[in-house]
């Protein structure tokens, strides 16, 4: 994972996700450990569902095959549980930055929470993340 400046949705930076070199054995990275965390000040009181929102694009010419999970996190990355788990496939990740939207089910508060792509193939983007109205 890399921060990519001057290659964003909206702002400034976006996030690069990228597989190991075509030919490597093993899902990269290996592991269930956060790339990257997002720290709130204040704890999201886990009522109800949450609806995360941001914004994906395929920087590939090749369409990416893995898996984005979002998890629940303790300060320092080390996952306590994972609020949801996407194939990169029902993302539809196009050439074009677009908005995309996941369901959380949180088993707790959320004081800390982050992600991490596994795969064998895929370069993808993320960028503008934001909590929001259920998925449409």
């Amino acid at each position: 994972m890399t921060r990519v400046d001057g290659a964003a949705a909206d702002g400034l930076y976006s996030l690069r996700f990228e597989s190991q070199p075509p030919g490597t054995p093993s899902p990269w990275p290996e592991g269930t450990d956060a790339q990257v965390a997002f720290f709130r000040a204040e704890p999201i009181v886990a009522e109800a569902p949450l609806y995360l929102y941001f914004d994906a694009i395929n920087l590939s010419a090749e369409s990416p095959s893995g898996e984005l999970t979002i998890a629940r996190l303790k300060p320092f990355c080390e996952t306590i549980d994972p609020l949801a788990t996407i194939p990169l496939e029902e993302l539809d990740l196009t050439g074009s930055w677009e908005t995309r939207c996941v369901e959380l089910q949180p088993a707790g508060d959320i004081l800390t929470f982050g992600m991490w792509v596994t795969g064998v193939d895929f370069t993808i983007g993320l960028d503008t993340f934001r909590f929001g109205p259920p998925c449409r």
